[in-house]
């Protein structure tokens, strides 16, 4: 009979093997972001590391601080209602303690915090706890990487932008994704908040990436005169700053961008291209226009996404964005600093697109353009405008 041990008894090196193992090298919100967003964003099927921390005590020590590495908070509740909004408080109370008796504040390295778009939260009606939940996500624990999941209104709402919203009807209910993270050397708890300064949360610390997923804008190709709809994005605002280059960059340290948004409207990539032409240290860029290759399902065999819509004029507009894209940003030459742009989009012609337009760009693999020396001219880029 085969000789056996217990995992208890397991040198510490091999065990850390084992806990490495089964534990995620990423939450599903950051796995996921390359499709739609649904409900099940935050949804983690893979249990094993909690599980094996609930058989015993001294296990459950062992592999603590890994269970706890990227932590998820849910809110399914109406939280226009005080009663709710009061009970989700007192449980971040709940969780700050925890937090701190447990010494975790240290280990978390990523925070998700998921609102559904059915609370219709927008500027007027933001409770004081969610904006309490942000600040203590960002001051308490400051984890590396922080995700916020929820309608366009509550982004607007924590980044101090007036959302145009008055065409959301024609977009459906979407689900929006924000991901922002710091360099890890500055990810250390308890650094205190300058509120005095802002409460926008694009300005609460010193990001250097942001991971944007706008869901899909496919719905609206089914509206008459679709293409003068404006999208409800914080990329689309009313009025006043942020994203103008007359103003100081609310990102001054943002150098990487990932962008999705599947089937967006060209008008809406002009409001991209708006928003990265107002980050100065901007070096990478990705970008993805279209359903994800390994998509659980497909988006256009889907009626009730489709609608009415013209399959052929919805890859014409995918094809005139990133012509947009590509003419709107360097025909201004306001992104000095960027380097690289990349796409998964495989089902566009992405290469002859970009390549027609970026004359002072190489290939260097399929759908991904480095910036080489040699200044464009400007003349070029203005015909195909």
């Amino acid at each position: 009979m085969a000789a056996t041990t217990s995992l208890r008894k397991l040198p510490v090196e091999v065990f850390d093997r084992v806990v490495h193992f089964l534990a995620d090298e990423e939450p599903s919100s950051t796995r996921e972001i390359w499709h739609k967003p649904t409900v099940h964003l935050i949804d983690n099927e893979q249990k094993s590391l909690k599980n094996l921390s609930l058989t015993c005590r001294s296990l459950r020590t062992m592999v603590f601080y890994t269970l706890f590495r990227f932590l998820r908070l849910g809110f399914d509740v109406v939280l226009r209602e005080t009663s709710k909004a009061e009970y989700h408080l007192q449980g971040l109370y709940c969780m700050s303690r925890f937090i701190q008796e447990h010494n975790l504040a240290g280990k978390i390295h990523g925070l998700t915090l998921f609102f559904p778009v059915q609370s219709h939260i927008g500027s007027q009606y933001l409770p004081d706890f969610v904006r309490d939940l942000v600040l203590f996500a960002l001051g308490e624990v400051n984890p590396r990487s922080f995700t916020l999941i929820g309608s366009a209104s509550l982004l607007g709402s924590l980044t101090s932008i007036h959302v145009a919203d008055e065409d959301t009807w024609a977009f459906g209910e979407r689900i929006h994704v924000l991901t922002l993270k710091q360099p890890s050397h500055l990810a250390r708890p308890g650094k205190v908040l300058d509120l005095e300064v802002s409460c926008n949360l694009l300005q609460l610390r010193p990001w250097t990436e942001m991971t944007m997923n706008e869901g899909s804008c496919l719905k609206v190709y089914s509206v008459y005169e679709y293409h003068s709809k404006k999208t409800p994005s914080i990329l689309n605002w009313q009025g006043g700053y942020p994203w103008e280059q007359t103003q100081p960059s609310i990102l001054p340290q943002l150098r990487h961008v990932s962008y999705v948004s599947i089937f967006p409207l060209p008008s809406h990539i002009r409001d991209l291209a708006r928003a990265l032409l107002c980050l100065p240290q901007l070096v990478s860029l990705s970008t993805q226009l279209t359903p994800a290759a390994d998509a659980r399902y497909d988006i256009l065999e889907d009626a009730t996404e489709v609608g009415k819509a013209n399959i052929s004029d919805v890859w014409m507009e995918v094809a005139q964005a990133y012509t947009i894209l590509a003419v709107q940003i360097y025909i201004n030459g306001g992104i000095s600093k960027l380097q690289r742009w990349s796409t998964p989009d495989d089902k566009v012609q992405f290469d002859d697109i970009v390549g027609s337009i970026l004359i002072d760009w190489n290939l260097e693999e399929p759908r991904v353009w480095q910036r080489i020396c040699g200044d464009f001219e400007e003349e070029t880029l203005s015909s195909v405008a």
